[in-house]
């Protein structure tokens, strides 16, 4: 057709780049001699409908959190450009993530390598938890320790004020290192949610505790963003591992009986309220009653693997 222009994409994310890019004066970074002097604006990136459908800016974006977002990708091992960081953002979050919440600093996801075009690279971890349902019981102990303190610590504010939500709790996204470690390997679908500025708007309800309803769904792991954006305690991630992975019937595939199954009968003789327990974790509708019953289930299972080699369990 005459007259139409075709579409040159470096030339978009570059003209984007331009249209968004402003300096940075703060100190962030100074203790580890990494400064960042350009960042993105929030104020002209929430005016396109784009930025704001993705996941991790789905919730009480603010400019601190884009800053965060930029110093972290520029400085990262990759080094990646503002053109990087926007053409990520708009293709696939799971770069990012991994950038922001670096294994370097402790967190349960894997490292990412670098990028050639759509195609994004990132460490083995192992197998998934899935090929581990016939491992033995304390391997599988430790594995539930080890999940139910990663939700724990994502439905905690990190420094930043930024909680972690992820949204899909099946077992193929987790995967498991040579030392028996428990890793996140899918970041696609992970809300970020700034509870400190849920805290200070003080919206109507804010300070409710929200308990994940199911909607009405009994056999399937459903949530609504509304809500996890709107309260500043959520039990989300508790129900996620514990429908999704350690329920007698969880919503996870592959995991008949949870990853918990076939407890042997002397735990269960020395500890008669672990079924209750787990059936709690993933229905209980008492504002912090997951959350209850998850910190009695780790204590469980920790009393149980006291004295074994958890990095050489099979």
């Amino acid at each position: 057709m005459s007259g139409v222009q075709p579409c040159n994409t470096v030339q978009g994310i570059e003209k984007l780049v331009s249209e968004l890019k402003m300096p940075k004066t703060d100190l962030q970074g100074l203790d580890k001699g990494e400064l960042s002097t350009v960042t993105l604006s929030w104020e002209k990136m929430k005016d396109k409908n784009w930025f704001q459908d993705t996941d991790i800016f789905r919730c009480t974006a603010q400019q601190s959190e884009v800053d965060f977002l930029v110093h972290s990708v520029i400085h990262h091992s990759s080094r990646p450009t503002l053109e990087n960081v926007i053409s990520i953002l708009l293709i696939n979050q799971e770069p990012l993530v991994s950038m922001m919440f670096k294994r370097k600093d402790d967190w349960p996801f894997p490292e990412y390598l670098g990028s050639c075009g759509r195609l994004a690279i990132f460490e083995y971890i192992g197998p998934s938890i899935a090929a581990h349902y016939s491992s033995s019981w304390p391997l599988r102990a430790y594995f539930a320790v080890q999940l139910l303190q990663l939700a724990k610590r994502f439905s905690k504010p990190d420094k930043t004020g930024l909680v972690i939500y992820p949204t899909d709790w099946t077992a193929h996204n987790f995967a498991v290192d040579e030392e028996n470690r428990v890793y996140l390997v899918d970041l696609e679908g992970i809300i970020l949610v700034n509870q400190s500025i849920i805290r200070e708007k003080k919206a109507p309800g804010w300070d409710t505790y929200y308990t994940a309803d199911r909607f009405g769904c009994t056999n399937c792991f459903s949530f609504s963003t509304a809500d996890l954006c709107t309260h500043a305690e959520s039990d989300h991630n508790y129900h996620g591992v514990c429908g999704g992975l350690l329920a007698p019937q969880p919503y996870s595939p592959g995991l008949a009986g949870g990853l918990l199954h076939s407890v042997p009968r002397n735990i269960l003789a020395r500890h008669p309220l672990l079924p209750r327990l787990l059936d709690e974790c993933w229905k209980s509708s008492k504002p912090g009653g997951r959350e209850e019953a998850a910190d009695l289930i780790i204590e469980i299972l920790r009393s149980e693997l006291v004295d074994l080699d958890l990095q050489n369990l099979t």
